[in-house]
């Protein structure tokens, strides 16, 4: 449910801002901005939270991630109290075995909880195997 959801949030996203369609990125954690830009000028710029990442088919949530931003723990804390309340152990395992499909599941049902705008999934770093995910949960665009 909450995949479909966040599907049909990022297509009324990207209507609005059209920020998937623009040629750069750029993912700020100390800032916890993404930031689309064309023609070498940021058009749309987006508060972020880092929900978690995948790396060798396993998945790791932020919110029990040392190396992520201290924001990220405290952003994403709603999300475990909500699985501790319902005893749904895929949001309160920190490390998950992981296919193509967990990062979006586990970052669609941040957004969800979180309200955020749209959810976002990029290679981080120099390994092509190592997916960052992000929920946009604000959004401006600069003219």
């Amino acid at each position: 449910m909450c995949v479909h959801e966040t599907m049909e949030k990022k297509e009324v996203w990207n209507e609005r801002y059209k920020g998937f369609d623009m040629p750069r990125w750029d993912f700020s954690d100390a800032d916890m901005t993404l930031t689309f830009s064309e023609a070498g000028k940021p058009r749309v710029i987006c508060d972020v939270l880092m929900v978690g990442s995948t790396l060798n088919g396993r998945w790791q949530w932020s919110w029990g991630n040392k190396n992520t931003d201290e924001r990220n723990r405290v952003g994403l804390q709603p999300v475990f109290d909500f699985g501790e309340h319902r005893q749904w152990s895929a949001l309160t395992t920190l490390f998950q075995d992981a296919d193509n499909y967990t990062g979006w599941e586990c970052a669609s049902v941040a957004a969800h909880l979180l309200d955020g705008q749209a959810t976002y999934r990029f290679a981080y770093g120099d390994n092509k195997e190592y997916f960052a995910y992000l929920v946009i949960l604000r959004t401006q665009r600069v003219q």
